[in-house]
């Protein structure tokens, strides 16, 4: 009931700006599947709407649908059920309001009488002063006529100008300016800055990375700010710690959908971290020249690390220094140098996501003789080990740590040892990559002297270890036909696995039993950029079935598993034969005449000759800008039917649907 009351407020809202826009009486409205005829504002008690149809290019008018309104209660709302299964872009009234609209549309001869409902093209086709003609075809010109007949008068012809039936775009949009989880229902927030025409607004959810998305029917509102329409969404259905995803389209007052929203992605939990920093500070450990920092803090079921950041500011220039185990209740920062104030914070990650940060603590180190880092640092990789050497920078030098970074780690340098003690001039450390996956990493080392200083870093070095990598294989694989090619999208296992540089796409073609017909080839090698979850294979013919299947690769011969396949069919599309063929016998022989076709893509036609003693032959091929033809050597004496068809790009031929004659 909240939901239906909502959404009449946002009719209300919109539907005067709506129709103090739309032309006169009668009119025509392109929907998603059909075409609106609006016939005019009274209902059809004593007369009937007449509505005529035909080509652009012929008068033959065809009646389509006669409009008259039957004063009963039960045909009418039944007649509103049905009309609402082939545009359902608004709501079925709920029982208890039924007679209420009842009770306007019997005490009046006018849709605009009819208050809010009315304006709907659903309840103007069961009032009968509107149309859906949904036996049209898009891409193809009509011209309409609506005659209104009533006994004992003369009868009122208009007609209407042609229309151009293709899908419409209404300028809608969307933008996701507010989200708030409260474990029992989710709240949302949209705005909508074109929002002239917003009549109806469609919420779709799915659950991260377990189902697909789907149509939900949560609480809607609409509020009016500065001329720009906000709309407010509330979930109730929903889960505590449960991720889920989210976006809307807007549509106009003919079912027509506007452009949908960016995706929201939402965890539904109040608190993600589920536990908070206590008894937070620090202290200066002058024989390790660093800070420790101590808390305490609860240890949830899901808790994955806690992340120390740091700046020499208060309010600025933060960044992550190290992350900490879950049972971990320290952390020493030996990157610091002596008199200078530091300020740190905390963040808890788990499953759900990351805290807020917790509350500030200052740290300092005294006065130090400054540290010089090492020298001549190399590295190599043999055996699945990484051995380090390098040179003591200066001869107070008493030990070093070593640090690592690799490709899932964003170029971040984390410290791998603790301080390593020793007096030696040349020295070596090896690196045994245990629980390392990773075809890339980064080394460098710091140096630690006699008065705890460290040192900056050395130079980086960078070695490919001689280790074999299991990557992510990419999911959901879909394929689309859309206007000539097809569109390739899939899951991008590169945000989990950042070994993963780029995806192979392979494709192969079946034959009509299903079985391989040729063998695997890469379609998009010659890409600039393989790193994309998606690529549109333009290269596809009619007529084939194609099955894709997708890899993820990394540097050297890492690669994953081919993912499931994609199967696809194209259809063969056919023009259309020339049916405005007009054929009369002369003198000379038999003329020709028609009108060029509209088809796109035609190169040229094909006319073809039926006698009543021969089989239909191949009379000619004409250019696709001819108009006209003599066919002088057609037979005397006996009736010639002749048939013009369509020959496109790809030699793709109409079909003969009609043979039009000359008499003896």
């Amino acid at each position: 009931m909240k939901k239906y009351y909502l959404l009449l407020f946002a009719i209300i809202m919109n539907i005067g700006v709506c129709f103090a826009q739309q032309p006169e009486y009668p009119y025509l409205a392109p929907g998603p599947e059909g075409i609106y005829i609006m016939c005019g504002n009274k209902i059809p008690r004593d007369f009937v709407y007449q509505i005529f149809r035909t080509d652009e290019a012929r008068e033959d008018w065809k009646l389509i649908k006669l409009l008259v309104f039957k004063s009963n209660y039960d045909d009418f709302f039944q007649n509103l059920v049905n009309i609402n299964a082939h545009n359902n872009v608004y709501e079925l009234p709920e029982e208890k309001f039924k007679q209420n609209i009842w009770d306007f549309i019997i005490k009046t001869n006018d849709v605009d009488s009819v208050p809010l409902y009315g304006g709907f093209p659903m309840y103007r086709e069961a009032l009968g002063t509107a149309y859906y003609d949904t036996d049209v075809k898009k891409g193809n010109t009509y011209k309409y006529k609506v005659i209104i007949s009533k006994t004992n008068e003369s009868d009122k012809i208009s007609t209407l100008k042609p229309i151009n039936y293709n899908t419409v775009i209404p300028n809608l949009k969307l933008k996701s300016i507010y989200s708030n989880p409260e474990e029992n229902r989710i709240y949302l927030r949209f705005y909508a800055p074109e929002h002239i025409g917003l009549m109806r607004v469609k919420v779709f959810r799915c659950n991260y990375m377990q189902t697909e998305f789907a149509e939900i029917g949560p609480f809607v509102g609409f509020s009016n700010r500065h001329d720009s329409v906000y709309i407010g969404i509330i979930d109730t259905l929903v889960h505590k710690k449960e991720i889920y995803q989210y976006y809307a389209i807007p549509y106009d007052l003919y079912g027509n959908p506007g452009n949908a929203s960016d995706t929201i992605r939402i965890v539904n939990l109040i608190n993600k971290a589920e536990s908070y920093i206590k008894a937070l500070h620090t202290e200066s450990i002058d024989s390790l020249n660093s800070i420790r920092i101590r808390w305490k803090s609860d240890v949830p079921e899901f808790l994955r690390s806690i992340d120390i950041y740091k700046s020499d500011k208060y309010d600025k220039g933060y960044n992550r220094i190290g992350s900490a185990n879950p049972g971990d209740t320290m952390f020493i920062d030996n990157q610091v140098n002596p008199i200078t104030t530091y300020f740190y914070y905390l963040i808890i990650n788990n499953a759900y996501g990351q805290s807020l940060p917790s509350a500030r603590i200052t740290g300092m180190l005294g006065a130090v003789k400054k540290a010089e880092p090492p020298l001549e640092l190399q590295a190599v990789s043999k055996n699945g080990v990484v051995t380090l050497k390098w040179r003591k920078p200066t001869a107070d030098t008493r030990g070093y740590y070593v640090y690592r970074s690799d490709m899932t780690q964003n170029d971040t340098l984390l410290q791998i040892t603790d301080i390593i003690l020793t007096d030696s001039l040349n020295v070596q450390f090896t690196d045994s990559l245990k629980n390392v996956k990773s075809i890339s990493l980064v080394y460098a080392v710091k140096s630690a002297n006699t008065s705890y200083d460290i040192s900056p870093f050395s130079e980086k070095v960078f070695v490919s270890p001689e280790i074999s990598i299991s990557l992510e294989t990419p999911l959901n694989l879909r394929a689309k036909y859309n206007f000539g090619s097809i569109l390739l999208t899939w899951s991008d296992v590169a945000e989990i696995d950042k070994n993963i540089i780029g995806y192979k796409l392979y494709r192969k073609i079946l034959k009509a039993d299903g079985s391989d017909s040729t063998s695997f080839v890469v379609v998009n090698g010659k890409a600039e950029d393989n790193s994309m979850n998606y690529f549109e294979d333009s290269t596809a013919e009619e007529g084939l079935t194609y099955l894709y299947a997708v890899e993820s690769y990394s540097i050297g011969t890492s690669k994953s598993n081919l993912s499931a396949p994609a199967i696809i069919e194209i259809p063969v599309f056919r023009p259309v034969s020339i049916s405005s063929l007009n054929v009369a016998r002369i003198k000379e022989g038999v003329m020709l005449k028609w009108n060029k076709t509209m088809q796109e893509n035609i190169k040229e036609y094909r006319l073809y000759r039926l006698t009543e003693k021969k089989d239909a032959v191949l009379v000619t091929t004409l250019k696709s800008e001819t108009e006209s033809f003599l066919d002088k050597n057609a037979p005397v004496g006996e009736s010639c039917f002749y048939a013009l068809t369509c020959v496109n790009k790809k030699n793709i031929e109409s079909k003969i649907d009609d043979w039009f004659g000359a008499e003896k």
